[in-house]
């Protein structure tokens, strides 16, 4: 068991030294094309770059493409599909789930300031919303309404 987990870690050491390098050379390459043409990019200059290339919205043909792999996505999971799975796409795939799971639970934390649930105010016995004046006020109407 030691032996297979020391492998794994191996192997995504390796995986993620070969994508740095890759982006590494990516940046190094922007880098001396603008050397090439005499001019210096400042930290800011490629930070707009990067944003401006890796966040913008798809393009039209992009758009297409994103569509039909997602419309196609349900007949690419079917049951035999998924029957023939090993092990380790098994893992790898409810490993991805589990992120996204996980990632939507933080992200919710983070929107409602709280670990709890949503603060609604007047509930949980919170007086501080209304005075006395207002709570004989709302008794009144009420009493009025029935």
């Amino acid at each position: 068991m030691a032996a297979r987990l020391t492998g794994f870690v191996q192997r995504s050491a390796d995986f993620v030294k070969k994508y740095a390098t890759i982006a590494w050379r990516d940046h190094i390459n922007k880098v001396a094309v603008c050397q090439a043409n005499g001019q210096s990019m400042s930290r800011m200059q490629m930070l707009s770059l990067y944003l401006k290339t890796e966040l913008a919205p798809p393009n039209p043909i992009e758009a297409k493409e994103s569509i039909a792999k997602f419309l196609d996505l349900p007949f690419k999971m079917s049951g035999q599909k998924i029957a023939n799975m090993n092990v380790k796409e098994a893992l790898c795939k409810s490993l991805l789930v589990a992120d996204v799971a996980v990632f939507f639970v933080v992200g919710e934390v983070i929107g409602r300031r709280c670990w709890g649930g949503y603060k609604i105010p007047g509930a949980y016995g919170d007086t501080e919303m209304f005075t006395e004046e207002d709570i004989k006020k709302m008794d009144a109407e009420r009493a009025k309404a029935n």
